[in-house]
């Protein structure tokens, strides 16, 4: 499933369920899991299995006045317990990279995820345990987890779903281009591949990286292939490059809000200026969610062709539905009742939800 999928489902499960995440680099494992701790109110406690020892799960040993020794519990330990007199909120405990920890670490979460407990301390009811890593064929040091702890978990194969990215993009902000781009050719979102030795290949991690990287850059200077290539991978960042040329002379955002039926549209044959102007309109709406942008931006959609309007329009759909974005219902209300959302819905209505 891909990771909205993951998330929706850890939420609904019981928080007694430990959850192991599965699945290649850069595909939104960590942030994932940080979603569903924003979503829920819950505190995050991150882990890096890699650089754990195990005295970090079970706590180090100490000699005790009567003269035994005794394991003393780490601090975080103690903040997830029911003993901890300052939170008793939900919380998650978060592992992630599980797979790279070595075997005397994975050992000792044996008695951690089973009994939800770390030495003397019980984890409270609301506490989620949750761990993430890459699979051993994904060539990432990974070791092979052991029988009995991989009992212990739910394990969930995760994937990418590239419509709910771009979605995701979008309400991310996200250097537009970018998105029109993946839109065009969506097979370019992830090129990873285990067999290949390329230090650099485009992931949603690395695109999302890359986009950070060209709005500090200025955002639409073309002479950045350096830094694609050190993100993304040389192949695909010539392909990005091209595809930023061919579009540089598209309409701003602006232009087309300010007079949406009559400004001039893009030749149908200039595809890539069609997928760039859709996703700057859509990035630019999200930005400046009024009901006037929005209303206007489904007369632009309106008057393209079937497969661009439908994009524009359902990208447009997120964002008017979205309630972060219009929390004025009388906003809502001017948009719904309007000639350009009636008209939209009349001609699209078969392809958008």
């Amino acid at each position: 499933m891909d990771i909205n999928q993951a998330k929706n489902l850890i939420k609904s499960l019981p928080t007694h369920i430990a959850v192991n995440l599965r699945g290649q680099p850069g595909i939104g494992k960590t942030y994932g899991v940080q979603q569903v701790a924003a979503e829920t109110g819950a505190r995050c406690y991150i882990f890096l299995c890699c650089t754990m020892d195990p005295v970090d799960l079970s706590g180090l040993p100490m000699r005790t006045k009567e003269g035994y020794t005794e394991f003393s519990p780490p601090r975080w330990a103690f903040e997830l317990s029911t003993e901890y007199p300052d939170y008793n909120g939900p919380a998650i405990a978060f592992f992630d990279d599980l797979p790279t920890a070595d075997e005397s670490v994975q050992a000792s979460f044996f008695r951690m995820v089973h009994e939800r407990c770390v030495g003397r301390f019980k984890f409270r009811d609301n506490v989620r345990i949750i761990a993430a890593g890459n699979r051993s064929s994904d060539k990432a040091a990974t070791r092979e987890m052991p029988t009995p702890l991989r009992n212990r978990f739910l394990h969930i194969d995760v994937d990418i779903n590239t419509d709910n990215w771009i979605k995701w993009g979008i309400k991310q902000e996200m250097f537009p281009p970018i998105l029109g781009f993946i839109e065009k050719m969506p097979n370019k979102l992830n090129t990873f591949n285990p067999k290949s030795n390329d230090y650099s290949f485009a992931t949603p991690r690395s695109w999302h990286l890359l986009s950070d990287c060209y709005k500090a850059l200025g955002g639409n200077s073309y002479d950045h292939t350096e830094v694609a290539m050190g993100l993304i991978g040389a192949g695909v960042a010539i392909e990005f490059e091209t595809f930023l040329k061919h579009t540089v002379n598209m309409k701003s955002p602006k232009e087309i809000l300010a007079k949406p039926e009559d400004i001039e549209l893009p030749d149908k044959k200039d595809i890539d200026i069609l997928y760039a102007t859709t996703s700057a309109l859509s990035v630019y709406v999200s930005q400046f969610p009024t009901s006037k942008n929005i209303i206007n931006a489904f007369k632009y959609a309106i008057r393209l062709t079937t497969e661009f309007g439908v994009i524009l329009a359902g990208h447009i759909q997120q964002v008017q539905l979205d309630p972060e974005k219009i929390t004025d219902e009388d906003e809502r209300f001017t948009i719904l009742s309007s000639d350009a959302h009636n008209k939209m819905a009349e001609k699209f209505h078969k392809y958008l939800t």
